[in-house]
Parts: structure tokens; sequence; C-alpha cells
């Protein structure tokens, strides 16, 4: 029988961060992947959202490769994510995510 997880993800300025609880509180597993912050000039920050989605799928991998190397394994049983405050993100139809 597996242990039920539930996972945190934080998409922050340069990073995703993930860590999985169970229902206790402990902590079972935690990874995180960077990614770069642009600037192009004085003033301006800019980032990519397809370097912030992939980084947000490796940080899930991570840490589910951790749960499942468990004795015994963790299965997450639901998912939180917050992301960066005051951010705006920009898409439009030609946009890949």
């Amino acid at each position: 029988m597996s242990v039920r997880a539930f996972l945190g993800l934080d998409v922050g300025t340069q990073s995703v961060k993930g860590r999985a609880i169970d229902e206790n509180g402990n902590l079972l597993a935690e990874a995180s992947t960077e990614y770069p912050l642009y600037i192009p000039q004085p003033g301006w920050t800019e980032q990519e959202p397809v370097e912030m989605w992939q980084a947000t799928c490796e940080t899930i991998r991570k840490v589910v490769d951790a749960l499942q190397r468990r004795d015994p394994p963790a299965e997450i049983a639901a998912v939180c994510a917050t992301g960066q405050m005051h951010t705006m993100i920009l898409l439009d139809k030609t946009s890949s995510l």
C-alpha cells in the first residue's frame, strides 16, 4: 500500500520548488529546477513562459521519482500551486503552451 502525498509547487522568480508531505505534514520529498531571468535593459525583467513550464514539469518528475523510491512508495493525492506575486504572463494564440 502506498502513502498519500500532497504536492506543493512554488513557481518563483528563478526556479520552481516542489515539496511533497504526508497527511501528518512530514516531508517526503523535495526538488527544484532553475530557469533564467532575462534583463534586456535596465528596468526590464523578462522570462520565457515555456521555460517556466518545462521547469515545473521537471520538478514534478523529480518529486514523483523520489516518492516512488520510498519504502513504501508514496502517490500524489493532491496538488497546490502558487506563483509569483504581481506578475503577468502574456500569451497569445501563437504561444506554445
